[in-house]
């Protein structure tokens, strides 16, 4: 009976390392910047392959390090994300759009900071960030803007930094 078991616990091992290769995910998180926004709010819509598959998922920024994710994507093709800074609900021209490419066995993670500094200075494992200016209504600093932070890596054979 326990040999039974061994085999079967290291079949479920191997096929669930196997399984992992038919994986792709993305995760968002809102980071640095958004504490006490109060009526500020992020508004990121993803699609794959220019089709919706998060529509208007809202962050609420007023939250210390909002996230959601991972979830599931295409293995191939590209990944658009949209991003508008909300003001009491109404758009600002705080808006920015990435694309990454979506592949096989890829984890991406896409974080927004607010900040004067580019966060991919002190970001181990980031591929790149872009830069969007800030509506003066919403009342951050003259230098802040919105940052896009992204970056990824293996799900089945991750690198560790």
């Amino acid at each position: 009976m326990n040999r039974l078991f061994l085999v079967l616990v290291s079949l479920m091992l191997i096929s669930s390392i196997g399984c992992s290769k038919d994986r792709a995910e993305i995760r968002l998180g809102a980071q640095r910047g958004f504490e006490s926004a109060e009526g500020r709010e992020l508004r990121v819509t993803v699609s794959e392959n220019d089709r919706v598959f998060l529509r208007d998922f809202e962050f609420v920024l007023s939250d210390a390090r909002p996230s959601a994710g991972p979830f599931s994507t295409a293995h191939s093709g590209t990944l658009k994300i949209a991003c508008v800074v909300l003001l009491d609900g109404n758009e600002t021209n705080g808006r920015g759009e990435i694309e990454l490419p979506l592949r096989s066995d890829w984890r991406w993670g896409v974080d927004f900071f607010i900040s004067q500094n580019d966060p991919i200075d002190t970001c181990f494992g980031c591929f790149g960030s872009r830069a969007f200016a800030l509506d003066p209504a919403l009342g951050y600093g003259e230098a802040e803007k919105l940052y896009v932070v992204w970056g990824g890596n293996s799900i089945s054979d991750p690198v560790i930094y």
